[in-house]
């Protein structure tokens, strides 16, 4: 009877000193993870918009005028790219960078390759597969560097979880969410914002071009990804123990 009692009052204890699921996900730094999450959810899913159709522009406009087939020759050279990189190269990245490093590179790196994407030389070739090898080899390093930051980012949200074992899953359930309505927002706001570009400023009339603008401002967001981690992430996000790198506010 009293090893009954005091197991129950011992679960009891257990339960008051557990905190509640709000206080959980207001421990610093898990909201910031989460929305840098987000963030690079919806600048990858706004480049799977935006350079397929921007490739398919006319040269009038500022694109590079591929048709569907060699538009999808372009990007199966530029998939060829990535699976390389992921395969070859990611892993030893992030163990030798750390999660933080990995995480600040890969964006900025994303960042001045969706530029590189309208400034390479072959953007202007006259030859079609000029065009399609230079924008598939930029399009495939530059969604490396995004899979290289991604990767980083699921490894700290993993990490923060895991200090709560008993609702581990029902936290990585919510931060996966919160990343599905940034993949969500991306293509739905880029891609109109890319169709005015290309019609409201053509680059045969107007300089810069409105594809220009566009493009610049999806490499300023991924630049702030970057900024956000570097100002605000701890550093011993890489490396700690998950109760060393997630406190609950008073």
């Amino acid at each position: 009877g009293g090893d009954n009692g005091g197991g129950g009052s011992g679960g009891a204890a257990d339960g008051a000193a557990r905190p509640p699921l709000s206080a959980v996900l207001c421990s610093h730094p898990l909201p910031l993870v989460m929305v840098l999450r987000a963030a690079h959810g919806c600048a990858l899913f706004a480049a799977f918009d935006l350079v397929p159709l921007w490739c398919m522009a006319s040269r009038y406009a500022g694109g590079l005028a591929l048709t569907e087939e060699q538009l999808g020759t372009s990007l199966a050279a530029g998939a060829v790219v990535q699976v390389v990189f992921t395969s070859l190269a990611m892993g030893r990245l992030v163990r030798r960078l750390g999660l933080h490093a990995s995480l600040t590179a890969g964006c900025t790196a994303a960042a001045l390759l969706t530029l590189c994407l309208l400034a390479s030389p072959s953007a202007t070739a006259e030859r079609w597969w000029l065009r399609a090898l230079g924008a598939s080899l930029v399009y495939g390093l530059q969604t490396s560097a995004m899979l290289l930051a991604g990767t980083a980012l699921v490894s700290m949200s993993n990490l923060l979880c895991a200090r709560d074992p008993q609702r581990n899953g029902l936290l990585n359930g919510i931060v996966a969410l919160t990343e599905g309505v940034g993949k969500m927002l991306g293509p739905a706001l880029c891609a109109p914002a890319l169709a005015w570009g290309l019609s409201a400023r053509p680059a045969a009339e107007a300089s810069p071009s409105g594809a220009l603008f566009v493009f610049a401002a999806a490499a300023a967001f991924i630049g702030l990804i970057a900024a956000a981690a570097l100002a605000a992430l701890p550093r011993s996000l890489s490396n700690a123990a998950p109760s060393e790198v997630l406190s609950t506010p008073p």
